[in-house]
Order: C-alpha cells, then structure tokens, then sequence
C-alpha cells in the first residue's frame, strides 16, 4: 500500500497481511485536514485505483444532556457524532447517535433511578471524544402538591 499525500507528495507505504488488512503510522503524526491517497501495488506492479480520506485530528464539541427523569434522557451533539452514556462510577448506559440536526435521544431498557447520575461525551467517526464530559443528574421525583391559599378577590 502506497501512501500519498493530497499533493502526491509521499507519505509512506507498507505492507497488507493475507487478510488484506494493513496499518501505518506516520512520523511524525498528518495534521488536521492532511489528505490521505492510498493505492494498492501487487508485486508484478499492477496498481489500484486510489482512495482518499482526510485526517480528523479534533474532537467533537461536549454534547448537551436536556434534564432527565431517567425515562429518556436526550440532548445536542455534532451531527453523526456517537454520544456515550455512562452512570457516575463509569458503568455504560448506552449510546446513540446524534441524527442530521444534532439531536439524540436514548432510552434505558429499565428507567434510570432518581439521584442517578448521567454522563455523556460525543466520539467522532475518527475516534476523536470530546473533553470534558458532561453530567446530569436523574430527578424522578415528582413536585409537592401546590397549596391555594383562600383569597377574597
């Protein structure tokens, strides 16, 4: 596999296993941005047509958790970002992704007790999370009951 960047300028290659796959890090590491050519070379020489990506090296912004009675909990994040629920000892609650307008929403198979708290942090496609995580607390307990006081008017 033959690596180049958007300007055809070389980057590296290296070598596919039998399965195909293959991995190579630069040195030092592609900026932000860095197109990425890739074509396959068999040993006679025979070359495949390219494939490009580029290098995202930012994380997604934190995402937003709306307050939760632990039914639903929903919120904003960055389009197509994976958001990561997890309780406040780190134990996972889910995930879901945010749809084409940034919002998302998850439902826990059982409801999430009061006092629970809920963590979110948004993950790109790149692997890139976002720091710091955000938290919300689960309130299921419904208000008092108002008091109406008599009145003359």
């Amino acid at each position: 596999v033959i690596l180049t960047d958007g300007s055809g300028n070389p980057i590296g290659q290296t070598t596919a296993d039998g399965s195909g796959n293959w991995a190579f890090t630069p040195s030092p590491a592609l900026g932000n941005g860095t197109v990425i050519n890739a074509v396959a070379q068999d040993p006679s020489g025979n070359t495949s047509g390219p494939t490009s990506a580029t290098v995202d090296a930012v994380a997604p912004a934190a995402p937003v958790i709306n307050p939760s009675n632990g039914v639903v909990i929903s919120g904003t994040a960055e389009a197509g970002a994976k958001v990561i629920l997890t309780d406040g000892s780190g134990n996972p609650i889910g995930q879901t992704t945010a749809d084409g307008s940034g919002n998302w929403s998850f439902t826990p198979g059982t409801p999430l007790v009061n006092g629970t708290v809920i963590n979110a942090v948004a993950q790109d496609a790149a692997g890139n999370t976002s720091t710091p995580q955000v938290s919300t607390t689960v309130d299921a307990v419904a208000p008092g009951q108002p008091t109406i006081e008599p009145s003359n008017g």
